[in-house]
């Protein structure tokens, strides 16, 4: 008897040692569109992207069940407005729960629970038809998206609210999300797994960019198009023909008579970094005139045209921030051609002008104004040297 006993408590012992294998889901991963924690006044929705891989087989009519933390006892509990404790569900309804990588007909049904004080938020998906899930499958859940493909939601909705923040300033909320799946014929669970979540507040990224502005002024050689380094812009490509280089500082239009118009150009290069762009203006306190004589050329603060054998002066701008309604464009001494003005005391000139920035001064055109200075006499203008200052002005569009 004492052998028989011995032999028996063995194999009891033997029994404990080796308990039945149990799988479980592997690979498990819950990945949101945003972590960032919801406030009371600004609540953040996210896409819960759900992976993971199974040992069993989910048979078919089996079930999928996701079932977030519960309800605090003093936790305020509407469904679209974010928790202190859990994750509403804002009306998560089941066309924005997609699945990918399920066997047969791919069909499932969703049952959607939300929080009570007794009851967890949770999301249940019922397999139907002939949809299963082999062993090793992976399979991935998108919770708020209109459209998949095999492995990513291609129209999200987001919408699960992430809850409020609990944890201190610097550290993440983790929250327990379970998964786990059901042989519902056979009324037994397969497998089960709990994944953290992590929410964390806003982290706030600051940087300044201070505002810049340029602004050269270059002479255009004689004999040369108006339009020179400004062809996107500046449809003018008549040759100067004073007989003089022009600098960033002197513009000399030669020895006038009556049957020519006189021209010479600069080219002006802006660039600023302001989101509103720039405004070219022009401001003088004299007309074209001979203080000897005290004769002065005709001009207007409204520009017109100008015409060969009448006593006109004045400038005109040429580029793709000009507005060709005011300032025309063409050849010069064209009724429909370029027109030209001259400030006054009271009235500056706005040459250029471009709303859009930032404002780069290249060969696109934006920023690139040339002028052009002209200057027409009749038969009657007493002879002298004639002359006039001119000031150009830059400034950001506020």
């Amino acid at each position: 008897m004492k052998k028989i006993f011995s032999i028996t408590l063995l194999v009891l012992v033997l029994s404990l040692l080796f308990p039945v294998k149990t799988h479980a889901l592997s690979n498990v991963l819950d990945t949101i569109s945003t972590s960032q924690s919801s406030t009371p006044l600004n609540p953040v929705t996210a896409l819960h992207t759900i992976s993971f891989q199974t040992s069993s087989a989910i048979p078919s009519l089996g079930r999928i069940t996701f079932t977030f933390p519960s309800l605090t006892l003093n936790d305020a509990n509407n469904p679209a407005s974010p928790s202190a404790s859990t994750f509403q569900l804002n009306g998560l309804s089941s066309s924005l729960i997609r699945i990918a990588g399920l066997a047969g007909a791919g069909t499932f049904a969703s049952t959607i629970t939300n929080p009570t004080n007794s009851t967890p938020p949770s999301i249940q998906i019922d397999l139907t038809g002939t949809t299963t899930a082999t062993s090793s499958s992976k399979i991935i859940v998108f919770l708020g998206c209109a459209t998949n493909s095999n492995i990513a939601c291609t129209k999200s909705f987001p919408t699960i609210l992430n809850p409020t923040k609990s944890a201190s300033l610097g550290k993440a909320d983790l929250w327990t999300l379970q998964l786990t799946t059901r042989d519902v014929t056979n009324n037994k669970n397969l497998e089960s797994k709990k994944i953290k979540i992590g929410t964390f507040e806003q982290v706030q990224i600051q940087a300044s960019i201070d505002p810049t502005l340029t602004f050269a002024i270059g002479g255009i050689t004689d004999n040369t198009p108006i339009n020179i380094g400004n062809t996107k812009g500046c449809n003018n490509n008549e040759t100067t023909n004073s007989g003089f280089d022009s600098t960033a500082k002197s513009i000399n239009l030669g020895r006038l008579i009556s049957n020519k118009i006189n021209t010479a150009g600069q080219r002006i290069i802006i660039s600023t970094n302001d989101a509103k762009g720039y405004s070219l203006t022009a401001s003088s306190n004299n007309h074209f005139a001979d203080k000897s004589n005290s004769f002065r050329f005709e001009d207007s603060a409204i520009p017109n045209v100008m015409t060969q054998g009448t006593t006109w002066f004045g400038v005109h701008p040429c580029g793709l921030d000009v507005n060709k309604k005011i300032w025309g464009e063409g050849t010069t001494g064209n009724t429909q051609g370029a027109k030209y003005a001259w400030p006054n005391k009271k009235t500056s000139l706005i040459l250029a002008s471009d709303l859009t920035g930032p404002i780069a001064g290249d060969s696109k055109g934006n920023g690139v104004v040339n002028i052009e200075y002209s200057a027409a006499i009749s038969t009657i203008v007493p002879a002298g040297e004639y002359s006039a200052t001119i000031t150009y002005t830059v400034m950001p569009n506020f």
